[in-house]
């Protein structure tokens, strides 16, 4: 049995690397927007500085969607814990944990290029 043609299309490495046009520069904001692409679901929202971020729509502690969540001074705060990521996905905050606790290295995000 053949694969379906967008099966085929998600699992091909040279299109699922390349470039897809996802929104309009004025449809992205300060608040979190979800998108799809080749069946991978997407969070798209705008910096501190302007730049647009892209990520994927899931928090890597309890894979709450992102989308659901808020933008505060340029960092994705997940709607379920409040764990906040900047810009290159790094986790700067997670609010349960104690002072001085570092981050632990899973809870970063792979952002895509933009």
């Amino acid at each position: 049995m053949n694969a379906p043609a967008s099966r085929i299309l998600i699992d091909n490495g040279p299109i699922r690397d390349s470039w897809h046009a996802v929104a309009r520069g004025l449809e992205v904001s300060g608040t979190p927007a979800a998108v799809t692409v080749l069946d991978t679901a997407v969070v798209l929202y705008r910096s501190v500085d302007g730049m647009v971020v892209a990520a994927p729509d899931r928090c890597p502690h309890r894979e709450a969607p992102l989308s659901h969540g808020t933008v505060d001074h340029g960092c994705l705060v997940c709607p379920y814990h409040g764990w906040t990521f900047a810009e290159a996905g790094r986790c700067v905050q997670v609010p349960s944990a104690n002072d001085g606790v570092p981050v632990p290295p899973r809870a970063h995000l792979t952002t895509f290029h933009v």
